[in-house]
């Protein structure tokens, strides 16, 4: 669905192409095959040095004024908004409301669409946020009450008008009619003098839906944890009683699977009045007590958290997340980062049982293991590394003998996992 706004210059202003992203030297040429693929009448260009996407849409040339050129809408924001990932939610006057979303400038496929309501578009919003965890937001109304968002006001430029899709593609139409037309006839007379299974035609398979069906398959097997959902899982900590009647707490330890952490928090034995009983009375509602054998003893528990899946198909936001680690280690006693390797990624098979290249569209993945190490009030600092981390370990050692320091303290943290980034070929 598309909507056409007038803008103040006379000129029209389309909401609603659908955007394809393009890999190659030649954004002009592919974004125009694209088009004629689409059989769309019109395209634009969208892009920044970080890449490229093209937008096609089919108009009726009756609504369109002949002696004025039509803007994409989503062209228009994307050049006006070319840093981080950006987002806009417009309504009007009917209700509907536009969601797009572009990332580096370039304009995001399955955005530049129509919902039939605001909240329906900020649920269709929620998946790219996993991907972009600092998508930054703008609401916008076309309400006549309300004046229009100042990037759809501006001064409109080149760089958002839409082309006109050449006429070459009704003489490819012409010259394929005139081809079956011969071909028709040649294959009815092969099926008439052979048997029909013993014929072998290839079957042109596209690789692209191949290759997005195989990543999106294997992606359930990649998931990674958000920084909230470390922090709920450090919420349940301070249900755990430090001193118990004679029992000390000595260290806490998470281990995370895909839909849950287990928990178990240890405790000693500090003299022969503390009892099995005074540990069991103090327990948090839900959690168990395990003995073994008379001098130490354990909370166990688990938290009911699922993971988010990482999209094996889609390159994730350009982050400096060394730069970001190196500020915040200060903060830490260390911080470990292990050489990167290659996500290993079955590929799909045609037809024949043949394994298929991977595409250029698709970005290569790479896991580190990382170790972070410190005092536990330096947690917050991870809250902005917005980089896919699954963790395995969350730990806390305490010892009251420990030095106290800014990186050091009796509370110590520390977490184990893998950290995922990507990049384009």
């Amino acid at each position: 669905m598309h909507f056409i706004h007038q803008h103040a210059s006379g000129e029209q202003i389309v909401f609603g192409l659908d955007w394809s992203p393009l890999i190659g030297g030649a954004p002009e040429q592919l974004g125009m095959q694209r088009a004629r693929e689409l059989n769309a009448t019109h395209y634009v260009l969208a892009g920044s040095s970080h890449g490229c996407a093209v937008g096609a849409v089919r108009l009726d040339n009756a609504k369109l004024k002949s002696n004025m050129p039509a803007h994409s809408a989503a062209a228009i924001f994307s050049n006006k908004f070319p840093h981080g990932a950006q987002a806009c939610l417009l309504t009007i006057k009917e209700g509907a409301c536009w969601m797009l979303v572009c990332h580096a400038g370039v304009v995001l496929s399955h955005t530049d669409r129509w919902f039939v309501d605001e909240s329906e578009a900020i649920e269709a919003l929620e998946s790219i946020r996993l991907r972009f965890p600092a998508l930054q937001v703008q609401r916008e109304s076309l309400e006549p009450a309300q004046s229009a968002p100042s990037w759809l006001t501006a001064t409109l430029s080149d760089s958002s008008i839409l082309k006109s899709v050449p006429l070459s593609h009704a003489h490819r139409i012409t010259w394929f009619k005139r081809i079956l037309c011969i071909l028709i006839p040649a294959t009815a007379g092969y099926l008439f003098l052979f048997d029909s299974q013993e014929m072998s035609d290839p079957v042109h398979e596209n690789a692209e839906t191949l290759w997005r069906q195989s990543l999106l398959e294997q992606s359930a097997q990649h998931t990674w944890h958000p920084y909230a959902q470390i922090q709920s899982v450090i919420q349940t900590w301070m249900q755990i009683p430090v001193l118990p009647m004679g029992w000390r707490l000595r260290k806490i330890q998470c281990e995370s699977s895909v839909l849950k952490w287990d928990c178990a928090a240890h405790f000693v034995r500090q003299h022969r009045m503390a009892l099995n009983a005074h540990l069991e009375q103090l327990k948090p509602e839900g959690w168990r007590t395990e003995f073994s054998p008379l001098e130490e003893a354990a909370y166990l528990w688990q938290v009911s958290t699922a993971s988010q899946t990482l999209d094996l198909s889609e390159q994730w936001m350009v982050v400096d997340w060394m730069s970001y680690l190196q500020k915040v280690g200060i903060a830490f006693e260390h911080i470990q980062i292990g050489q990167a390797a290659l996500l290993p990624v079955k590929p799909p098979v045609d037809r024949q049982g043949q394994s298929l290249p991977k595409l250029d569209i698709f970005p290569d993945w790479k896991q580190r293991t990382l170790v972070v190490k410190g005092p536990l009030r330096a947690i917050e600092s991870l809250d902005g590394l917005h980089m896919p981390v699954r963790w395995r370990r969350l730990s806390l050692s305490i010892d009251r003998q420990a030095p106290q320091a800014l990186n050091r303290s009796a509370l110590t943290l520390e977490l184990v996992g893998e950290m995922f980034e990507s990049r384009m070929h």
